[in-house]
């Protein structure tokens, strides 16, 4: 009986182990996307000659992000 609990016990931890790999990869895989659509949108931005206003944007959604931070920390 003991080993039987203790091979539950490394089956539990394994399977544990996959579920928190599998979260990282998927939070490091939404992590690629987001950063190559970002790289993406300054591409398109560059071709249309609309940088000024994608910096532009950028500061000032950085800027609210981090005031709407403050405001409820």
């Amino acid at each position: 009986m003991i080993v039987s609990d203790l091979w539950q016990a490394d089956a539990r931890a394994a399977g544990e182990q996959k579920r928190e790999s599998l979260i990282m990869s998927i939070g490091k895989t939404r992590s690629a996307l987001y950063k190559t659509a970002r790289i993406l949108g300054d591409i398109n931005a560059v071709k249309r000659g609309t940088v000024g206003k994608r910096v532009a944007r950028r500061v000032a959604g950085r800027a609210t992000g981090r005031g709407l931070g403050k405001l409820f920390k």
